[in-house]
């Protein structure tokens, strides 16, 4: 196995566990905080946070009706007033 093998396999876990994560919001997804942005949205934005250290990412995401609805999955370094 060469190097772009095993960083292909690292993508294809990261990628299937980020969407476990996201899955596991189906049940009570306010259980999430509020994100800490900026009112410039109606929206009550969400955030689930996914990894460790400094992997951290945040997965914003509002509630519509009875459906989660994804906005962003952000490196929690980034500035989401900005990425959004």
């Amino acid at each position: 196995m060469d190097s772009s093998e095993g960083l292909t396999r690292e993508a294809f876990v990261w990628v299937n566990e980020i969407n476990d994560t996201v899955a596991s919001l189906d049940a009570f997804p306010t259980r999430c905080a509020l994100a800490a942005i900026d009112d410039a949205f109606e929206e009550e934005i969400r955030q689930l946070l996914y990894g460790k250290g400094k992997g951290v990412y945040r997965i914003l995401f509002i509630i519509q009706d009875k459906t989660v609805v994804v906005l962003r999955v952000l490196h929690s370094a980034r500035d989401m007033n900005v990425e959004l």
